[in-house]
């Protein structure tokens, strides 16, 4: 199992954008890197700007 950090804007006529940040072996890593995000974008008490959030989705490790 891994975990993505998905980054979701909405563009001025509210059509998503849709970045992947990330990749991590934990749950925890993932949401430590959600709170970096927050606080380079300036966070106020770790919320997203206006239009925007990002969230950690768990998904299936590619196996090579």
């Amino acid at each position: 199992m891994e975990w993505v950090l998905v980054y979701i804007t909405l563009t001025f006529h509210g059509h998503p954008i849709v970045e992947e940040l990330g990749r991590y072996d934990s749950m925890v890593e993932c949401f430590k890197a959600r709170e970096y995000k927050s606080l380079e974008l300036g966070s106020n008490a770790g919320h997203f700007p206006v239009g925007s959030q990002a969230v950690c989705v768990s998904n299936l490790k590619e196996i090579h």
